[in-house]
């Protein structure tokens, strides 16, 4: 408690506590250092939730500044994530916690700031055969200040919301996060169906779905669909996460992500562009698609045959320069899917003439990179 900004004095403060539900109330004198007060009220079990609010007197003018109504929570010991966010209250869908604080420990998945400044969140690290149902929850910080990177193991101190009916942690202050260590390795994302994905059982979870296809481009919210199951198994996929793929009906994908609860569906937020990656079959081709230009033959006669591998749909340039630099032939500037696509170069320039015998280079851009090949043409 800081002191109150009056024109007199405080003369004495009290922290009052309850671990009865207020049907009883202690007190205890708070000492000040730098305007800081504190009190120790002692230590109970874990699994306690104990009542509290700071009553403080001034010299004499004002007396007694007791809060109108309510009082704050704090929870003795550390909670499973799983015990949070899988007990519900009866008749519903809400955490058996809604409404009261709690204090639960986990990895960083998502940092503060990767979908909002004012979220992050954590999970539980599970054991091999053993499933994460449950193990992930959603931190929100009003002030928009901690800073967490992926692979923090925290400890936070919050009260349970649900927010819209997602489950999150809404921390007391800004500084109820302990950090016990950084660098862990970040839980492995759960393999599940699309089919499977929309459920609660997932919130707050990091999943992938593999060897999925697009069913559906970006709506007007930047939300597009993914299957790996049966083509009305879909899953949503959201845009708060910074990844630059522009997905395209039919791409093979293989995606990972966060799942949300919001306006009444569950959707995965992928975090960055290597959350997304392109997959050469479904479902049989596990490969990812490398960056990758060929031309043959080469010396080029006549013509040349050039082999373009994408991984990510997007914008793609294919252009030949002269040992100048300058621009001799764009042979394509325009948005393609992911995957092999071949071109034929007849060898004439822009407009149209054959070019001269000598070193050229081959130009390929896309969102994922880009290379140079030399050629050489000899006529």
């Amino acid at each position: 408690m800081t002191a109150m900004d009056y024109n007199y004095n405080i003369t004495s403060v009290k922290v009052f506590y309850s671990t009865d539900d207020g049907a009883s109330w202690d007190s205890t004198a708070m000492s000040t250092a730098d305007s800081v007060y504190t009190g120790d009220i002692g230590t109970y079990p874990d699994g306690t939730t104990v009542e509290y609010y700071v009553e403080a007197w001034n010299d004499g003018i004002y007396g007694s500044h007791k809060p109108a109504v309510g009082s704050y929570d704090l929870y003795v010991g550390v909670e499973a994530i799983s015990e949070v966010q899988g007990n519900f209250k009866a008749g519903s869908d809400s955490s058996a916690y809604a409404g009261e604080a709690v204090n639960v420990s986990g990895i960083v998945t998502v940092a503060p700031g990767e979908y909002s400044p004012n979220y992050f969140f954590i999970e539980s690290p599970y054991s091999a055969g053993d499933s994460p149902a449950y193990s992930g929850i959603k931190v929100y910080d009003r002030t928009g200040t901690v800073v967490l990177s992926r692979g923090d193991q925290v400890s936070v101190c919050g009260d349970v919301w649900e927010y819209y009916m997602e489950t999150e942690l809404a921390l007391h202050f800004s500084g109820a996060v302990a950090i016990h260590s950084t660098g862990n390795d970040v839980p492995n994302p759960y393999a599940l169906s699309t089919a499977s994905i929309p459920s609660e059982n997932w919130e707050g979870v990091l999943v992938i779905a593999e060897c999925a296809t697009v069913t559906e481009e970006p709506d007007d919210h930047g939300e597009w669909k993914i299957t790996n199951a049966t083509p009305s198994d879909t899953c949503r996929v959201g845009d708060l996460g910074a990844y630059t793929y522009s997905p395209v009906v039919s791409d093979p994908v293989s995606v990972t992500g966060v799942v949300m609860y919001a306006y009444g569906l569950y959707m995965m937020e992928p975090r960055d562009d290597s959350d997304i990656g392109q997959w050469a079959g479904v479902p049989g081709g596990v490969e990812p698609i490398r960056l990758a230009l060929r031309i043959s033959p080469n010396p080029v006669t006549s013509g040349a045959d050039i082999k373009m591998a994408i991984p990510v749909a997007g914008k793609a340039s294919l252009k030949v320069f002269d040992v100048q630099g300058r621009l001799v032939r764009t042979l394509l500037d325009e948005k393609i899917a992911a995957g092999e696509h071949a071109i034929h170069w007849g060898g004439a320039n822009t407009d149209g003439r054959r070019v001269a015998s000598g070193i050229y280079f081959m130009k390929m851009e896309t969102r994922k990179g880009s290379l140079v090949k030399k050629m050489v043409i000899s006529r």
